[in-house]
Order: C-alpha cells, then sequence, then structure tokens
C-alpha cells in the first residue's frame, strides 16, 4: 500500500527525532513518500524538505494539505497549537500522528477524542517512552515476575523554570502507566514549591496505588538537578534497576538482579531517534494505517495520563478514589 506522508511543524523536534525516523522507515518501505513538510518559517521548512528529502515545503499547512492530498499527517507543533490544527486534520478522515502532549489539559484532548471518533480517523499520540527499546525489554522482563510489589520512576531536569512544566512531565505520568502495564487507582500528591526561580516552578512527588494492586511512586523535578529518567522495579528476590537514554542513548540501561546477584545487563545503543523510541512510534502507526488497524497509542489510550496532568496542573492534593 502507498503511504504519502506530510509533515507540520519543522522544529527541534521534528528535525533531531522525527525527521530521521521517516528518512529510516521510507527506505524500508519504498513504498512511502515524503510528499511535502510545512512550517510557518518558510526558510526552516525548506531547510528540513531538503535535509530529510521531501518533495516539497509549504508555509501554510491548509494549502499543503489541499494540494498534496496526503495519506498521513505527522504533527510536530507546540502544545498550544496541537489541539485546533489536530481536531481540523481528524475531521478531514486523513491520519494523524500528534505530538504530545495531546491537548493542553483534559477538556482539549476530549474534543480531539470525539472529532477522532466521529470521522472514524485513526490516529496517534507520540508518547514516545512507550516505544523506547530499553522500556521493551524491560516490559519483557517484567512478565517473567510472578507479582511485582513496587515501581519506582524518577524524571530529572536541570533548571528547568517554565511554569507548566506538566507538558513535558506528562511523558512519566504515561510511561509508570506503561511499564506497571495498570492504571492508577489513586494518587497522593506533595509540592516542593520553588517560586525563587519562576511562578509555578515546583517539584513534585506522588505515591500511588495502580489498578493492579501494586505501589508505585512517581517524582518529577524539573529543578532536579541533572537530566535523567529512571526507575526501579522491586519484586520478591528480584530486582531491577533501569534508566531511559536521557539525554543521550549512552545514558540507557537495565540491570536485573535476583537474589542480590547480577542476572542480566543491557546497555542502549544506537541513533537517539532509535533508542528514544521516535522511529518506534512511527513505525507503529504507520503499520496501523496500511493494516487498516486502530493505531495502540490512540487519545483514548492517553487520557488518564492527561486526566492527572491536569490535576497536577490544579495543584491537586489526590488523584483518584
Amino acid at each position: 500500500m502507498p503511504l504519502n506522508i506530510c509533515v507540520i511543524g519543522c522544529g527541534w523536534v521534528a528535525t533531531a527525532c522525527h525527521g530521521p525516523s521517516l528518512v529510516r522507515y521510507a527506505a524500508e518501505w519504498p513504498a512511502t513518500v515524503l510528499l511535502a513538510c510545512c512550517d510557518l518559517d518558510p526558510t526552516r521548512a525548506e531547510a528540513f524538505r531538503r535535509e530529510f528529502g521531501f518533495q516539497r515545503s509549504y508555509s501554510n499547512y491548509r494549502e499543503m494539505l489541499s494540494a498534496e492530498q496526503p495519506d498521513a499527517v505527522c504533527l510536530l507543533v507546540s502544545e498550544t497549537h496541537i489541539c485546533p490544527i489536530s481536531i481540523e486534520i481528524l475531521a478531514a478522515g486523513i491520519p494523524l500522528l500528534m505530538e504530545k502532549p495531546p491537548g493542553l489539559n483534559l477538556a482539549e484532548t476530549l474534543r480531539m477524542a470525539e472529532a477522532a471518533a466521529k470521522h472514524g480517523t485513526p490516529h496517534a499520540v507520540a508518547l514516545n517512552r512507550r516505544h523506547t527499546p530499553i522500556v521493551q525489554i524491560l516490559k519483557a522482563e517484567i512478565a517473567t515476575i510472578a507479582e511485582v510489589q513496587r515501581y519506582e520512576y524518577e524524571m530529572l531536569r536541570h533548571d528547568r523554570r517554565e511554569p507548566d512544566f506538566v507538558v513535558t512531565a506528562i511523558h512519566a505520568i504515561d510511561a509508570l502507566r506503561h511499564i506497571s502495564g495498570a492504571d492508577y487507582r489513586q494518587i497522593d500528591i506533595s509540592y516542593h514549591e520553588l517560586p525563587e526561580y519562576g511562578a509555578g516552578v515546583a517539584n513534585m512527588a506522588m505515591e500511588c496505588r495502580m489498578t493492579n494492586g501494586a505501589s508505585a511512586h512517581l517524582y518529577i523535578a524539573p529543578m532536579g538537578g541533572m537530566n535523567k529518567e529512571r526507575g526501579q522495579v522491586l519484586a520478591r528476590g528480584v530486582h531491577i534497576d533501569f534508566a531511559l537514554p536521557v539525554p543521550t542513548p549512552a545514558d540507557g540501561y537495565l540491570r536485573r538482579y535476583e537474589d542480590n546477584t547480577l542476572k542480566k545487563e543491557v546497555s542502549a545503543d544506537g541513533e537517539l531517534y532509535m533508542a528514544q523510541g521516535f522511529y518506534g512510534e512511527n513505525h507503529a502507526f504507520f503499520e496501523a494505517v496500511r493494516a487498516g488497524r486502530r493505531p495502540v497509542d490512540d487519545l483514548e489510550s492517553a487520557l488518564q495520563s492527561v486526566a492527572v496532568a491536569d490535576c497536577l496542573r490544579a495543584r491537586g492534593l489526590r488523584f483518584g478514589a
């Protein structure tokens, strides 16, 4: 099946992560056509076109969609623009891969999900941790454990002073759900407010109970002093340490211990776009579109992550029952 792809947004995440992923996917599937790309800055759009081999560039996405009639669109714009543009594309029935967060809040995400359902449009949210190879190995290791007692996950960043860090923190919220294979039943939340660094800046600690009965701890620290995402899985006689390949592939690893003995060690490697799951999320979406399947990373799968993010944004102290 031929697949003609357009890209909207040619900034950093497009250039560093999705562009290389699309080039690799097109090389693996010769029927894939990198049709056109678009950015409000025509110079940036043309630079992206040349670097990744798209046929044409535009500065107006509506003009591009009308002229090109693509089979799929990658929407790689800032969070303030995701909802309105997504609804427009979903209403047109064009399969859509959209960058996170899927809307600035739950209300926007529900509007997007309603548009997708109304028009039956295949779509996926680019929550790339789900497709990180280290996380996939971790999930396979967890599947061999009879009962996990506890999950722990940290998202640390250095000197992130934006007032709404939750648009980034949703990655950690969703990653813990994905790794544990369960939704949140209840979360008790505390905040370490850091007003000296700017309005709304805070580290956040979440003590969680998952629907599968495991306990979990999630710590999100925009002022954590380093860039790192790491965690632990605790079970009877088994302990797994892991780190995602953040900020570089060399930072990713998994170590499994049984009865205090190291039994398995894996290190992340490869290009950033592969190690951090960007290729995986693109591949999964395009393969679902080709096969006429519902993509697994759709808006419905992200709703609870968005709801928890809303709770943090509102400085809620408890989520769930």
